[in-house]
């Protein structure tokens, strides 16, 4: 299996990055689906997913990073 290699440029390459570093302090809007089980569940998303809460979602986040 070949893996195919894809150049990108520097224009290109710093947009990625600031979307990432927009992600930093921006906690909404937010969208995330999560079971509840009580009331204590129930927290922003600074508390929820501390390590990406900036992003949308959790899938942007991974994405993103």
């Amino acid at each position: 299996m070949q893996l195919k290699v894809i150049e990108i440029d520097v224009a290109i390459a710093a947009k990625f990055v600031q979307l990432v570093l927009n992600c930093i302090n921006q906690e909404y809007p937010h969208n995330n689906i999560f079971w509840f089980e009580s009331d204590e569940d129930i927290k922003p998303p600074r508390e929820l997913t501390p390590a990406f809460y900036g992003c949308l979602d959790w899938h942007s986040a991974v994405h993103g990073h």
